[in-house]
């Protein structure tokens, strides 16, 4: 055992052995009190440890919540574990928290940005960095560290000229005269909000802290008919449809599911195979897996229709050719440009263009790769 773990346990012990008693006698409650809050009795205290002060539960101590466990620690099964806490649990520091951020002593829901990643405010950033022009930054100052037209670093803020821990609430906190909400926040009905509404994929409590309008998660997002360059801009229930509004609509870069074609935003489709929706062909992509009818992302980054599909002129057909008598899309015959072996008939696509390898049975030279058929009638 640690020297630092000897005192909690002669509190602790005597505490645990009144609640051993009846393990249902006390539960830590929402207002507990963590490491070194003034406490009259051990009830008072989220590690029901109270020597003064409250104590926190060092690894290996017995817990009912991660609060009543030291920095750096979780409660699993009832002891006090290394790990890291989830979003909404309280914390001593950045490092305490699975995403990195510690905001008036609770664990972010949004993860911080690491070095050179974008920033508004040091807030923003991980530990031990700060926001400068924009991006998180080495180049801050730490408590008791001048500032002024310099930055102070993550958990820390500038008061009459010194960089001192952060005391303020942040976006959506309660808020009072004598509880401030940080900088660029006001103070409106009790919660602070932006001064200014905020771009997409800031923290937002309400509707009005986002320019674009909506706020779902705590995020601000891109609400129902505003313009878009992406799906993930839009709120949830939405997709970035083909006039480049959100839509109620599927999307094919979220995979939504669908059952028909109305349900995906136009133009696109449902795949029939997997009940999601898909691109069609002549369209963007990125990827095979979103093109319709089996087809795939050409290296033009447009989807195309494999053999045998309708088509109505080969710019739609991965091998370029729709037979006019069928209107379908045909193969290509030995000699002619490719871009897979799927294009081609009964040969390979190699080097380009479909033809034959060694020993396949050819009966011209231009059947093969080689450009050489045998007299055996097998490519050399």
């Amino acid at each position: 055992m640690t020297r630092g773990a000897r005192p909690f346990l002669i509190v602790a012990l005597a505490a645990i052995a009144v609640a051993n008693c009846d393990r249902n006698a006390w539960q830590p409650q929402g207002n507990c009190g963590r490491l070194g809050t003034p406490c009259a009795s051990h009830g008072d205290c989220c590690s029901f440890a109270c020597n003064g002060t409250c104590e926190c539960a060092p690894p290996g101590e017995h817990c009912l919540a991660d609060v009543a466990c030291c920095s750096g620690s979780v409660c699993i099964d009832e002891i006090c574990r290394s790990g890291c806490r989830e979003a909404g649990v309280g914390c001593e520091a950045n490092t305490d928290c699975c995403l990195g951020r510690c905001e008036a002593g609770v664990c972010s829901a949004f993860a911080c940005s690491a070095f050179a990643e974008i920033c508004e405010r040091s807030a923003d950033c991980c530990t031990q960095l700060g926001c400068i022009d924009g991006a998180c930054s080495s180049n801050c100052g730490v408590e008791g560290e001048a500032c002024g037209l310099d930055i102070c670093c993550s958990g820390f803020e500038c008061q009459l000229g010194t960089c001192v821990p952060s005391g303020c609430n942040a976006v959506g906190e309660t808020c009072s005269n004598s509880s401030p909400c940080c900088a660029d926040l006001s103070c409106v009905g009790g919660q602070c909000h932006y001064t200014q509404c905020q771009g997409l994929m800031a923290p937002c409590a309400s509707p009005t802290d986002c320019c674009a309008g909506g706020c779902v998660g705590n995020a601000c997002c891109t609400t129902q008919g505003q313009s878009c360059t992406a799906d993930f801009q839009c709120c949830t229930g939405l997709a970035c449809d083909v006039t480049n509004h959100c839509s109620p609509c599927g999307s094919v870069s979220g995979g939504s599911a669908c059952a028909e074609s109305s349900d995906c935003c136009a133009p696109s489709s449902c795949n029939w195979s997997t009940n999601t929706c898909c691109t069609v062909a002549g369209l963007p992509c990125t990827m095979s897996g979103q093109c319709c009818d089996t087809g795939r992302c050409q290296s033009n980054g447009t989807c195309c229709l494999a053999t045998n599909y309708a088509c109505s002129n080969g710019s739609e057909c991965c091998s370029g050719i729709c037979s006019v008598a069928n209107k379908v899309c045909d193969c290509v015959p030995d000699q002619g440009a490719c871009e897979s072996s799927n294009d081609c008939c009964d040969s390979s696509c190699i080097g380009g263009k479909c033809c034959r390898n060694n020993p396949s049975p050819c009966l011209v030279d231009t059947d093969c790769c080689s450009n050489v058929c045998k007299p055996n009638n097998t490519c050399m």
